[in-house]
């Protein structure tokens, strides 16, 4: 009997059978990871096509709250950008002239849109005249420097240098394809509130001149109005949804 060849065949068959599982194990172990990986690329794919095409799978209230507060912390920190990019020293500062008066920014009517009215009045002798009126009264804009608008946001104050901005337009209508309503037409007017308590101790007034300076308005009564009848440091936040809904 050859004892050592018998010995040396199983052994050769051992090996064999141990490399065929390894390989086997191998081949397995691939496919395996390759469908996992495969599934999880899907999974990914899916929920961005889904987010792409109006996040079908998604819950309406969930997909509306998650905008919301995605919207809310991008101006969040576009804010915070914008302040840290320029620095506190950057802020706005009004510029006036030697003889006092306001140099207008070119840009003002894009700043912050704080509020509007139609035909809004003060005071007991305007009231008539407005109410007669056929038309709905004179349209006005308010703008707030964008600087001092997420001061006013963020701490419920003005802080010095706060300008605000307010055109009056004329109220107009029948023009183009328009035939019922009315829309704000032409620049009538603008005026011009800048805190200064240095220069004015508190608020001043300006009128917009045809130079393009703005000239302040010494007439106590315009301040006397704001200091008794102005919501928020003498301001008329009331009329402004933007500050008075905060």
């Amino acid at each position: 009997m050859d004892f050592p060849r018998e010995r040396s065949g199983n052994a050769s068959r051992r090996r064999l059978g141990a490399i065929t599982l390894v390989l086997a194990t191998l081949v397995f172990g691939y496919g395996f990871l390759k469908a996992g990986v495969i599934a999880a690329l899907d999974a990914g794919a899916r929920v961005g096509f889904s987010l792409a095409s109006g996040a079908p799978g998604l819950n309406a209230d969930q997909l509306e709250r998650r905008t919301a507060a995605g919207a809310a912390w991008l101006q969040a920190t576009e804010r915070a950008s914008a302040r840290s990019a320029t620095g506190a020293s950057a802020m706005f500062a009004p510029q006036f002239t030697d003889a006092g008066h306001l140099r207008v920014p070119a840009d003002y009517a894009q700043w912050t849109f704080v509020g509007g009215a139609t035909g809004l009045a003060y005071g007991e002798d305007t009231l008539p005249a407005a109410r007669h009126d056929e038309s709905p009264g004179i349209f006005t804009h308010v703008y707030m420097e964008p600087g001092a608008f997420d001061h006013f946001l963020e701490t419920g104050t003005f802080r010095e240098g706060t300008t605000f901005a307010l055109d009056m337009r004329e109220p107009t209508s029948g023009v183009s394809i328009a035939t019922d309503g009315w829309f704000a037409g032409n620049l009538r007017g603008t005026h011009l509130a800048v805190k200064d308590s240095a220069r004015f101790d508190g608020w001043a007034y300006f009128n917009l001149a045809a130079d393009g300076l703005a000239r302040r308005v010494r007439s106590s009564s315009c301040n006397d109005c704001h200091l008794e009848h102005g919501e928020v440091d003498d301001v008329f936040a009331q009329f402004y949804p933007a500050l008075g809904d905060r």
